[in-house]
């Protein structure tokens, strides 16, 4: 069974997300392609919204936030890459709005449960420290 939490990184696509992050040779492109899915015109699978929520907090860690549920080997590996993640942070606030719209899984799935609202929250927690 795999990890379900309302937290940024308490799912397996997020999990996978960041370790493929941690993994590739051009960290800035992989970014790039995670957030350009918040751009994709139509539904947001939830996979793709998990891993737009995960590039989003940790962006917003990168810029002062509290680093919501960072797996410690993912803080270890942004140390002296906070000024370039801190450059995403305009796409990382957009991917925040769109997995929280109207074609969007992963807000629909959250919908379904009793944490909805506390999942709403960790995301404005999220979009505030980007701003």
């Amino acid at each position: 069974m795999g990890a379900w939490d309302i937290t940024a990184f308490g799912n397996d696509d997020a999990a996978d997300w960041a370790s493929d992050l941690m993994e590739s040779g051009e960290p800035d492109e992989f970014l790039e392609q995670t957030l350009a899915l918040a751009k994709n015109k139509g539904y947001l699978e939830a996979s793709e919204g998990c891993q737009l929520v995960a590039a989003a907090a940790l962006i917003a860690a990168a810029c002062g936030g509290t680093a919501q549920a960072l797996p410690n080997d993912l803080r270890g590996w942004m140390r002296g890459k906070e000024n370039t993640l801190k450059s995403f942070a305009g796409a990382a606030a957009l991917a925040i709005q769109r997995v929280r719209g109207e074609d969007s899984e992963l807000c629909e799935l959250w919908q379904e449960g009793d944490e909805f609202d506390a999942w709403k929250h960790g995301l404005d927690g999220i979009a505030a420290s980007l701003r």
